[in-house]
């Protein structure tokens, strides 16, 4: 059996509106924000 999971789709500003209050990087590809390995914001 095959499981289908639905995720979000994000705009460009609610991608950009996430990245300014997350503190890890994202990266945005085809509606979907992907977090990025090894970054962080600096503080």
């Amino acid at each position: 059996m095959t499981v289908r999971q639905r995720h979000a789709c994000f705009t460009t500003e609610d991608y950009l509106e996430i990245e300014r209050i997350s503190s890890i990087k994202h990266e945005y590809l085809m509606g979907q924000l992907v977090a990025m390995a090894g970054t962080v914001r600096p503080m």
